[in-house]
């Protein structure tokens, strides 16, 4: 796979030849003279350039697959454990991930609906990853922290429809919805994102409170 910059487009180029045996090997070309090379985290297999007056950046980030194990996303974090430091509101309370009811104890991605959204769209994809959540949750707002929990991170969306979360990519989502919509009509979502190191259960519970984040059902 690569990628080539053209003009104010990214052109994305795969190549079906059947892979070579050995290692996993991606090649990129990412060309364009008015494009300069960007730095990007170490370990991270990707290639980013930017053009030079740094309005528009190139990308591409691909993944690596082992042995017989599928692909799987740069920077993964391929154990449970960040379902310990990933919390959802349920009936009121903050609750962490790995306290939730699912049908597999350490499911790949888990998913959960806000209480009172009938759009249900993500059932096939929990289910095949052992996650669904038994138990509804108050507003589609989510949370993460570091590690050692001094760093947090607040995610909330409306209209309310759905919190996911993919172990191994990984992503957090507190996914908004529309419901069905005519020939002309618009919707429109509002979120808001908050960065803190003050306590988690003050910043979620501010997310929560504000009128256009509380759960389709309150």
């Amino acid at each position: 796979m690569w990628a080539q910059p053209s003009g104010d487009a990214l052109e994305l180029c795969v190549s079906t030849t059947a892979a070579m045996p050995g290692e996993p090997v991606a090649q990129v070309s990412l060309g364009g003279d008015e494009w300069v090379e960007a730095p990007t985290p170490e370990g991270v297999p990707a290639r980013v350039l930017r053009s030079q007056d740094g309005a528009w950046t190139a990308g591409l980030f691909w993944e690596r697959s082992a042995g017989d194990d599928p692909a799987v996303g740069f920077g993964a974090l391929q154990e449970p454990g960040g379902r310990t430091v990933t919390y959802v509101v349920m009936d009121g309370k903050l609750t962490r991930l790995d306290q939730i009811r699912t049908a597999k104890p350490d499911p790949q991605a888990m998913v959960a609906y806000v209480r009172g959204c009938g759009q249900h769209d993500c059932d096939k994809f929990a289910h095949s990853r052992g996650g669904l959540s038994a138990q509804e949750i108050d507003a589609a707002v989510s949370a993460v922290t570091s590690k050692d929990g001094r760093r947090k991170v607040v995610l909330g969306f409306t209209p309310p429809k759905s919190m996911l979360s993919n172990a191994f990519i990984p992503c957090l989502h507190a996914d908004p919805y529309f419901g069905d919509l005519e020939l002309g009509d618009t919707a429109e979502a509002s979120g808001v994102i908050v960065f803190t190191d003050g306590d988690l259960e003050s910043a979620v519970g501010e997310a929560v409170g504000l009128e256009w984040l509380r759960g389709a059902g309150s």
